[in-house]
């Protein structure tokens, strides 16, 4: 209350013949009406605070769903928009729920790699390029996975690539380097994780399965087909799903390998399973950034649209819950995606992209290294839809870039779209959430993407500090026996 309103109070009851002339004042009337009200409104958050306290309901989300789009860009989301709204006419799941950008950059460059991106949202640091949850001066840093085990939280991690590869090994294990893909897992077996599902049992079953043996040593329940996945109800589990990366969504056989919404769907069941510390579950689109990488918009447009359905999952049981906070971004830009490259403005991809049915690598690999060009021919006409022209045919015979990229270049010339690169690219990338207004308001905005991690762990009360702490004695640099 100002000093001005208190003289004026004083005032109004100097002057007072009575008490009764007094309250019948219009001036002192109205001040004690403001009076009143500020009362309330003060009673009224006291009482909601005391409620939800009383009441068991958190004043912070209890379960994180992070949903990570290996290599998505903006341009990317236009793309998987534009196709979809022509052949179905329905948006991206996504598409309400934009809340910002983010910032990309590693510590030593302007371009980052998935290994330094994931650090960034593990560890809330920023590192250099080919490190996971490292510090820039090669020291590791205690990941809000990490951190949420020290909670009693559980923790999860699905992907479509190896379950090793740069961005769920930034979320579970250090190391200066992200090949070292038989010292990520070792790490990732002795965290006991949860749920962890992907691809990579070539990596697990090497060196005569010593690292699959280790896991089942320590109790972690080994899935390798979809049946298995299906009828699993047990945890610590780990699902590997293919020998290597799992299949691009357009290659996929249905009854080999599953979707990641169907991983993302188990992996909430089990995570959330009888268990009331929460947990926080990483979800990646992996094979995004490698068909970008490949300049195959097919195979991109695809598992963009598997990342969707993924996030509508999530999304279908954070608003039953009530409790969850859902976040979805990416790690950067692969690519350079441009959608129009003619003058006249004619972009039409949804005539072509929709209805190709396999990847560029997929048809590659069906041909020999001395492949004919009416091999080609045939199969870019079963599986793509229109026959090579003789000057495409040079085009990829001449070329310097894998037969599948000049051929994914040629698709996109016929749509009148442009890749710059066969790399990553320095753009901001778009960010998602769906969550509590106090969530999404600390997240909204152009943010760098080591801030993310530091909002994660302050909204959930993780204490990187001490795990980092814990960590100080520990060496990230891999044994020189690479399977040890």
């Amino acid at each position: 209350m100002t000093s001005e309103l208190s003289e004026e109070i004083a005032e109004l009851v100097n002057e007072r013949p009575t008490v009764r002339r007094s309250l019948t004042n219009p001036k002192l009337k109205a001040v004690l009406a403001i009076c009143v009200t500020i009362t309330m409104i003060l009673s009224g958050v006291f009482l909601v605070v005391f409620a939800l306290s009383y009441t068991g309901i958190p004043t912070r989300p209890k379960n994180l769903v992070f949903l990570i789009g290996d290599g998505l860009g903006p341009a990317s989301i236009s793309l998987a928009r534009l196709i979809r709204k022509q052949s179905s006419n329905e948006n991206l799941k996504i598409d309400p729920y934009l809340i910002g950008t983010v910032r990309t950059r590693s510590f030593n460059r302007k371009i980052t790699d998935s290994a330094a991106a994931a650090t960034a949202y593990s560890c809330g640091n920023k590192t250099n390029n080919i490190a996971v949850a490292v510090d820039k001066f090669n020291v590791p840093c205690g990941t809000i996975l990490e951190a949420s085990k020290v909670k009693n939280m559980r923790i999860g991690l699905v992907s479509t690539s190896e379950v090793t590869h740069a961005t769920p090994a930034a979320f579970s294990a250090h190391s200066v380097s992200r090949y070292s893909k038989y010292f990520i897992a070792e790490q990732q077996i002795n965290l006991s994780i949860d749920v962890q599902f992907g691809g990579g049992r070539n990596v697990f079953k090497s060196d005569n399965e010593r690292l699959l043996n280790l896991a089942k040593s320590k109790g972690i329940k080994v899935l390798t087909d979809l049946a298995s996945l299906r009828e699993n109800s047990d945890i610590p589990v780990l699902g590997l799903f293919a020998d290597d990366h799992m299949a691009f969504e357009i290659d996929r056989v249905h009854e080999d390998q599953p979707s990641l919404a169907e991983m993302t769907r188990k992996a909430i069941e089990l995570l959330d399973k009888d268990h009331k510390h929460g947990f926080i579950l990483i979800i990646e689109g992996s094979r995004i950034d490698m068909a970008a990488h490949n300049n195959d918009l097919a195979a991109h447009y695809r598992d963009i649209l598997a990342l969707d359905e993924a996030f509508s999952v999530v999304l279908d049981f954070a608003k039953n819950d009530t409790q969850t906070l859902v976040i979805l971004t990416a790690d950067h830009e692969t690519g350079g995606l441009t959608l129009g490259t003619d003058p006249s403005l004619d972009f039409d991809p949804d005539n072509l992209i929709s209805h190709i049915n396999r990847s560029t690598e997929f048809i590659f690999g069906l041909l020999s290294a001395n492949f004919s060009d009416e091999d080609l021919r045939s199969l870019v006409l079963n599986f793509v839809g229109f026959v090579l022209s003789d000057q495409e045919i040079v085009f990829i015979r001449n070329s310097s870039e894998d037969p599948q990229i000049s051929l994914g270049q040629i698709i996109a010339r016929r749509v009148y779209t442009g890749w710059s690169t066969i790399g990553h690219t320095a753009v901001d990338v778009n960010l998602y959430a769906y969550g509590r207004p106090s969530s999404l308001n600390k997240l909204s905005g152009n943010q760098e993407n080591s801030d993310i991690g530091r909002i994660i762990s302050e909204i959930f009360e993780l204490d990187l500090g001490y795990v980092t702490e814990q960590l100080k004695n520990f060496d990230p640099h891999p044994p020189s026996n690479p399977l040890k």
